[in-house]
């Protein structure tokens, strides 16, 4: 919204995007297109397109890093599970955050506001829990009765987080 205005402008009119979302400053946009699945940035006026990733299937719910730096991403990649990727801001080999040889699938994920960990849904065989990422020692934790949670977010201060229950479909936090 173009806040003089208080109008809507269309960036980018071709785009066929299916997910955007905006740094913290409001100058950059990340989207996924729906022709190829690959996730693209641009100025917020739309110049300097550039790809992030090349084509990579079902790149979904793209979502700038704190610092601008990475974009974190669901995508489908060859085992057809989605699982979520982090790639830099600049483009290049996107890189699964869960370890290689992981069964699970993951679909949702956050960062925390400093950028230091990364909140997601685990979920394997039927069953799913929330888990921490943190991104300096790669070691991951499973939060305490997170059982059953999914599409986690931190609260701003990163004090608190909201989830949804996939069986009860209930706001918890």
């Amino acid at each position: 919204m173009n806040s003089l205005t208080t109008a809507y402008d269309v960036i980018l009119p071709d785009a066929g995007a299916t997910d955007v979302d905006v740094t913290s400053d409001g100058e950059w946009l990340v989207y996924s297109l729906r022709e190829n699945g690959a996730l693209w940035k641009s100025r917020r006026n739309g110049k300097e397109r550039i790809e992030l990733t090349a084509s990579a299937p079902g790149a979904l719910a793209p979502q700038w890093s704190p610092d601008g730096k990475e974009v974190l991403f669901t995508a489908f990649f060859l085992d057809k599970k989605p699982q979520l990727y982090v790639v830099p801001s600049a483009g290049g080999i996107p890189h699964a955050i869960l370890p290689p040889g992981t069964d699970g699938s993951s679909q949702s994920g956050d960062w925390s506001p400093d950028g230091k960990q990364i909140l997601f849904d685990y979920s394997e065989q039927g069953e799913s829990n929330l888990r921490i990422l943190d991104r300096a020692s790669a070691k991951t934790e499973i939060l305490p009765d997170s059982r059953q949670l999914e599409q986690a977010r931190w609260s701003p201060d990163g004090k608190h987080i909201a989830a949804i229950n996939g069986k009860t479909r209930q706001i918890v936090l």
